[in-house]
C-alpha cells in the first residue's frame, strides 16, 4: 500500500494522550484503514498511532503535541502516513521521569503502538510521568500487552536515590560502603592483593523497611542499572523471562561497572532461579543487587559465593532509627514550632530555642524533632511512618491548621496500622496501671521486672546486673493476670504478643516447635516487646516418662529460645497459669521465668478499688454504696466484680430502656446472681 502525504493539524483535547491520530475519510480509504487500525506518521522522525476517522475537505492527520514531537512534525507541515501492522512487544526498555514500577509502566503502555525513541505521558499514582521508549523487541512498531517484559533503565528511583538521604539505615549503609562500594569502585587495587570485589548483594527484611529504596540508592552509587521484578519474571513464560534477564545483564556489562537490580528475588525458583544464577556467573563484571522479604525463601543456588554473597538485613527500625526516618520524611512538612529542636552545625549541641551555640557561638540550625512520635510508633517500618506523615498532614488540613502539630501525628498513629505487625497478632495495649485495681504490690513487682528493663535498660547496665528475662503470674481465674501483662506492655511502650498455650500445639511433628521459633523471631524483630503465654501449663507441662513426646519437644524448644544462643534483647517473656504445680520445673530456674509473682484474689479494699474502676463511667444513683458491695463480694475475683457491674446496669435497663442511673438495689441483685454462679 502506497504512503499518502497529508497536512498535520492539532488533535482535539478530548482525544489527546491516548495514542490516537484522526485521519480524514478519503486518506483512510486510500490506505484501506478504519477506526482502530494502526498507521505510521513520518516527518523528521517516526511515530505510530491508532486511527480515528474524521470528516475533512483535504487530506489531514490530527495529532496531539507529543505525537507530533515523536514524528518530528509541526502543525501546518506535511507528513507521510502509511498503514502498519505492529508486532506484539516481547520486551521494552523504558526510561521513566519519576519513580515507577515495571508493572505500573506495563499497564499504562498496554495497547499503545510504540517505536523506539517515542515518548508518552501517563498518569501514575504519584503524578504525571513521561516514559521514553529506548528499545523494543522485536524492532519496528510494536504493541505491549500483559506479558511484555519491561526493563526500566536509569529511571528516577535510582537517579534520585542517595545513600546519604536514607534515614535509620546507618549501620547497613556503612556495611555496604565497606563491603561493596569501596571494593567495586577500587576494583584494580583489590584485585592486586587477591581480593575480588563481590558479585552480588542480597538486601532482605520485612515489607516496608526500605529494601528497594536502599537497593536503588546502591545501584545509583555504582552507575547504570537495569531493574527487573521477581514476581513479573515468575509470571512470564520461561523464554521471555530468559530474554529479559539476558538483556539486563548484557546491558550492565556494556555499561562497564553496571548493576542489575532484581526486586523480590525470593519469587524466583526452580529453573528460573538456576537461569539467574547462570547469568550471574556468565556476565562479569556486572553486580547483582537483589531484595527479598524472606532470606529463607531465596533459592540456595543464588546465595553461594560469587553470586549474592553479601547479605544485609534491614530489621524493623528501633526507636532511634524511627526518629531518623521521621526527620527525613518531615524535612519538607510545615511543622509546628513544638516539633523543632535547634542544633549547632559545628559541635552538634542541641537546644530547645533558636539562637547561637553557647560553646562555639555558631548560629543554630532548626531540625525536626519527632522523638515522641518515634517512641509511640513501636513496630512501624519506614513505609508506615511515611503513611503516618501523610495522615498527619491530612488531619492538619482538615482541622484548618497551616502547620502539623504533635496531636496530628499522635492521632495519625491510631489510623495507620503497622505493616510488620500484620504478620502476627501483636498490639500495643491501651491499658495503664490505673486500670488495674487491688494489686498494688503485684504492680510494683511488675514495674521492677518488666517496665524498668524495657524503658530504662541503662540503669541495669550502670548497676552491672542483667534484668529478669521472664515473669510467671499465677493465681485463680479472673484475677487479672492478662490485664496485668497488657498494662505492663502499655506502660513500657512495648509490643504485646499474646500466645494462647493450646494454640501452638499441633499433631504434626515439628509444627509446634516452628510456631514457637516464629513467635520469638517476631518478638526480637519488634522489640521492645512482651511475649505473653496464657495457660502456659497446657504448652509446657511437667515432663515425665509417660508424658507426650509433643509436649517434651515443645518444652525443649521453649527452653532453647529463652536461654537463647541469640540474645533476647529488648524482649521480656511473661506467662500465666492457674496451676503452677503442673508447669515443668525447668522453666522456673534463673534466666528463664525467674520472677514468680502470685496474683491473689483481692481483699475488701482491693475489691472496692476494682468496683470504682468499673463504675467510672456508670451513672450511679446517690444510694449506691460501693463499700457495701465490696463487703458482700468476699472471695470474688476482678472478673466477678466486673460481671457484677455489668449485671447491675442490665438490671436497670431491664426496668426501663430510658433508665438514667443504676441504683443500689440493682447492685444487690447483681451480687446475688454473680456470687451464686460461682458456687
Amino acid at each position: 500500500m502506497k504512503p499518502v502525504k497529508v497536512l498535520v493539524a492539532p488533535l482535539p483535547r478530548e482525544y489527546s494522550s491516548r495514542g490516537l491520530a484522526r485521519l480524514d475519510v478519503g486518506t483512510a480509504a486510500k490506505l484501506k484503514v478504519d477506526t482502530g487500525d494502526y498507521i505510521m506518521v513520518e516527518g523528521r522522525a517516526k511515530a505510530a498511532a491508532i486511527v480515528v476517522l474524521c470528516e475533512s475537505s483535504q487530506p489531514v492527520v490530527e495529532l496531539d503535541p507529543l505525537t507530533r514531537e515523536n514524528a518530528g512534525v509541526k502543525v501546518g507541515e506535511e507528513a507521510v502516513v502509511r498503514r502498519v501492522s505492529p508486532s506484539r512487544a516481547l520486551r521494552l526498555v523504558v526510561k521513566a521521569s519519576r519513580p515507577a514500577s515495571a508493572a505500573a509502566v506495563r499497564s499504562k503502555l498496554a495497547g499503545f503502538p510504540l517505536i523506539a525513541g517515542n515518548k508518552l505521558r501517563v498518569a501514575l499514582p504519584k503524578g504525571l510521568c513521561e516514559l521514553h521508549v529506548l528499545e523494543t523487541t522485536p524492532e519496528g512498531p510494536v504493541v505491549a500487552d500483559r506479558s511484555t517484559a519491561i526493563t526500566l533503565v536509569d529511571s528516577k528511583p535510582g537517579a534520585k536515590a542517595s545513600l546519604s538521604d536514607l534515614g535509620g539505615l546507618g549501620p547497613q549503609v556503612e556495611e555496604l560502603l565497606a563491603r561493596v562500594i569501596e571494593p567495586v569502585k577500587n576494583r584494580e587495587a583489590y584485585e592486586r592483593v587477591g581480593a575480588a570485589p563481590p558479585r552480588g548483594v542480597l538486601i532482605y527484611g520485612p515489607p516496608g523497611t526500605g529494601k528497594t529504596l536502599l537497593a536503588r540508592a546502591l545501584a545509583c552509587e555504582l552507575g547504570a542499572v537495569a531493574e527487573l521484578s521477581g514476581p513479573e519474571l515468575a509470571a512470564m513464560p520461561l523464554d521471555q523471562a530468559r530474554e529479559a534477564l539476558e538483556h539486563a545483564y548484557k546491558q550492565a556489562v556494556e555499561a562497564g561497572l553496571g548493576s542489575v537490580l532484581l526486586d523480590d528475588v525470593d519469587r524466583l525458583s526452580g529453573e528460573l532461579a538456576r537461569l539467574a544464577a547462570c547469568l550471574m556467573d556468565r556476565y562479569e563484571p556486572s553486580l547483582t543487587i537483589a531484595t527479598a522479604a524472606s532470606i529463607d525463601s531465596v533459592d540456595q543456588s543464588l546465595r553461594r559465593s560469587g553470586r549474592l554473597e553479601v547479605e544485609v538485613e534491614l530489621p524493623v527500625p528501633d526507636r532511634k532509627a524511627r526518629e531518623e526516618i521521621l526527620e527525613v520524611l518531615a524535612r519538607d512538612l510545615p511543622l509546628a514550632s513544638e516539633l523543632y529542636s535547634y542544633r549547632c552545625p559545628k559541635c552538634g549541641g542541641a537546644y530547645s530555642l533558636p539562637g547561637v551555640c553557647s560553646e562555639c557561638r555558631a548560629e543554630l540550625e532548626p531540625k525536626p524533632s519527632l522523638a515522641r512520635v518515634a517512641e509511640a510508633a513501636n513496630g512501624y517500618v519506614g513505609a508506615d511512618l511515611a503513611a503516618v506523615c501523610r495522615e498527619a498532614a491530612v488531619l492538619a488540613a482538615r482541622a484548618g491548621s497551616s502547620v502539623i502539630r504533635l496531636e496530628h501525628f499522635m492521632e495519625a498513629l491510631k489510623l495507620v496500622r503497622p505493616t510488620a505487625t500484620r504478620e502476627i497478632r501483636t498490639e500495643t495495649p491501651r491499658v495503664s496501671w490505673s486500670d488495674v485495681g487491688g494489686l498494688s504490690d503485684v504492680i510494683q513487682q511488675l514495674r521492677e521486672a518488666v517496665e524498668w528493663p524495657l524503658k530504662h535498660p541503662e540503669v541495669f547496665e550502670r548497676m552491672g546486673v542483667k534484668p529478669p528475662k521472664g515473669v510467671l503470674l499465677y493465681g485463680p481465674p479472673g484475677t487479672g493476670k492478662t490485664l496485668l501483662a497488657k498494662a505492663a506492655a502499655s506502660e513500657s511502650g512495648a509490643s504485646f504478643i499474646a500466645v494462647k498455650g493450646p494454640e501452638l500445639l499441633s499433631k504434626w511433628v515439628g509444627e509446634s516447635e516452628k510456631a514457637i521459633r516464629e513467635v520469638f523471631r517476631k518478638a526480637r524483630q519488634y522489640s521492645p516487646s512482651i511475649v505473653f503465654f496464657d495457660e502456659i501449663d497446657a504448652l509446657a507441662p511437667r515432663r515425665s516418662d509417660s508424658g507426650s513426646r509433643v509436649s517434651e519437644r515443645v518444652v525443649a524448644q521453649l527452653l532453647t529460645e529463652m536461654d537463647g544462643i541469640e540474645e533476647l534483647e529488648g524482649v521480656v517473656v511473661m506467662a500465666a497459669t492457674n496451676r503452677p504445680d503442673l508447669l515443668d520445673p525447668a522453666l522456673l530456674r534463673p534466666g528463664r521465668l525467674d520472677r514468680v509473682i502470685q496474683v491473689p484474689l483481692p481483699d475488701e479494699e482491693g475489691r472496692l478499688e476494682i468496683l470504682r474502676i468499673h463504675t467510672r463511667e456508670m451513672p450511679l444513683a446517690p444510694d449506691v454504696d460501693l463499700a457495701e458491695v465490696a463487703k458482700l463480694t468476699h472471695g470474688a475475683s476482678g472478673a466477678d466484680l466486673k460481671a457484677v457491674c455489668i449485671e447491675a446496669a442490665i438490671l436497670a435497663l431491664r426496668e426501663s430502656l430510658e433508665a438514667r442511673e443504676v441504683r443500689m438495689e440493682h447492685f444487690m441483685e447483681a451480687v446475688k446472681k454473680v456470687m451464686a454462679s460461682r458456687k
